[in-house]
Order: structure tokens, then C-alpha cells, then sequence
């Protein structure tokens, strides 16, 4: 019974999965410069009885995202969708131009 459970709704979540689908072009609303920086995040571990925090600090370099507004015939919606770029694309690019997202 759980395999045939899990054979199912394993099936069910593929098929919504493949049902997705994103934009793949569209007008440039939004650009977003974000520059390097430090996260720190603190997690606790279990050593027999004590809490033993721990501290994770990750370093993020510079990114660059637009946002990218178009039609999903899919959907029959207007949809956005931010897309990574490099920085030369992001000085060349402006709002309001218009972008075809790489598969």
C-alpha cells in the first residue's frame, strides 16, 4: 500500500512539475545590482546533552538579476520571472528593452 502510495503521488508531482512552464522572453522592468557581501547564520548541534552552537559564514559575491515581464500563452497570464546575468549584460541592458531568457 505505501509503495503504490508513493508510486502515485511520485507521478502526480511529475506531471505538475512538466505542467510548469516559465517565460522565455519579454520587457525588462526591474534591474538589480547587489554587491558582495557576508551572511552569517548560527545553527545548533545536539552533542549527547549540550547545544552546541555553531556558526556558518558565507561569502556572496556580486550578482546581477533583471526582471523580465511577459506573456505565458500557457497560462493565458502576464508573468515575471528575475534571471541572473553577467555584469556586462547588465551595463548594456536597459528597462524597458526587450530580452530573450537562455535556456
Amino acid at each position: 500500500m505505501k509503495k503504490m502510495l508513493f508510486i502515485v503521488s511520485t507521478t502526480m508531482m511529475s506531471l505538475i512539475l512538466v505542467a510548469c512552464s516559465f517565460i522565455s522572453e519579454g520587457t525588462i522592468v526591474e534591474k538589480k545590482f547587489t554587491p558582495a557581501h557576508v551572511e552569517t547564520s548560527t545553527s545548533v548541534v545536539m552533542s549527547g546533552k549540550v547545544a552546541v552552537p555553531i556558526t556558518n559564514t558565507n561569502h556572496v559575491p556580486d550578482t546581477w538579476e533583471i526582471r523580465v515581464e511577459g506573456f505565458n500563452p500557457e497560462t493565458e497570464r502576464t508573468e515575471s520571472r528575475k534571471v541572473k546575468v553577467t555584469k556586462e549584460e547588465y551595463e548594456n541592458l536597459n528597462e524597458g528593452d526587450y530580452y530573450v531568457i537562455p535556456e
